[in-house]
């Protein structure tokens, strides 16, 4: 609670030394804004501080501001367009983690100094980074050699593998690898959490185990003799 006091106190001390830059005349519309959307002070205490009554267009005013300002895309460091799209495998199976592809196209990674560290492939089974969720990761074989998939992202209508160590291409040489065909193995963030939940449900059972079986099993059954008669 200390924090938001000092806070708030910080926030009206800004607005008393706007008022006293604007005396006497009173707040502009920009000042109203401006107290509003970058001192966080609530219309009805700049009021109250300043003595003048809240202007009628305020709101209107702030959400056309902010309607002004749009985020500017982000950069398209890579072309697909003349690619066919990949077929996702993830989409009808996800429990698909080997699988065969064919090599679409290397590109250089323009933010690796233009490695050959980017793969395009017919087909995959890596999700790339989507709606919050991480890129799934794993290794790659091409020609008897791994390489290792360190980040996986979609670009247009295809998905593109960024791989380590890059690829020893040069740009006449991507057609042989074009024929070839690889091996791909996903490491899921997935599989480690059901691992882990199976893990502590298997570590659950055991305790059943030995805190309810183990005792009954080691407590001493005591029988009546066959041959002693049964006192009355």
């Amino acid at each position: 609670m200390e924090r938001w006091e000092v806070t708030d106190v910080a926030q009206k001390e800004k607005l008393h030394k706007l008022l006293k830059k604007r005396k006497p005349d009173q707040l502009t519309i920009d000042d109203w804004v401006l107290c509003v959307t970058s001192y966080g002070l609530p219309v009805d205490v700049i009021a109250q501080e300043s003595g003048e009554m809240v202007p009628s267009d305020l709101f209107y005013e702030i959400d056309q501001r902010a309607s002004q300002f749009v985020l500017a895309p982000q950069p398209v460091l890579y072309s697909t367009v003349h690619l066919s799209p990949t077929d996702s495998i993830f989409y009808h199976d996800d429990t698909q983690f080997t699988f065969k592809a064919k090599i679409l196209e290397v590109m250089r990674n323009v933010t690796d100094n233009n490695s050959n560290t980017i793969v395009i492939l017919d087909r995959s089974s890596f999700y790339p980074t989507s709606g919050g969720q991480e890129h799934d990761i794993g290794t790659l074989i091409i020609d008897e050699k791994k390489y290792e998939v360190i980040d996986v992202m979609k670009v247009g209508p295809c998905v593109l593998h960024v791989i380590n160590p890059p690829l020893p291409l040069d740009d006449d040489n991507h057609s042989t690898f074009i024929r070839d065909y690889l091996l791909l193995e996903r490491l899921m963030q997935r599989d480690v959490f059901n691992f882990v939940i199976i893990t502590l449900r298997l570590i659950l059972f055991l305790q059943v185990v030995v805190v309810y079986l183990v005792p009954m099993c080691g407590r001493t059954v005591r029988r009546r003799p066959l041959n002693k008669p049964i006192s009355t």
